[in-house]
């Protein structure tokens, strides 16, 4: 059903840029040892309540 899943388009985007993220660190998002640590915020121009629940 539309809007229970994040599109194919969108999950490419973020894999791309996690593994940019991890070229840029020297680290790898999972590692046991030394990982990546991300934080995710919202960035919207306008309030979408309930929206940052829904991706994460």
């Amino acid at each position: 059903r539309a809007g229970q899943r994040i599109s194919n388009e969108i999950q490419r985007q973020i894999f791309q840029a996690m593994r940019w993220l991890e070229k840029q660190n020297g680290r790898m998002f999972g590692d046991t040892d030394d990982p990546l640590l991300v934080s995710v915020r919202s960035g919207a121009r306008v309030s979408m309540p309930g929206m940052m629940d829904t991706i994460l």
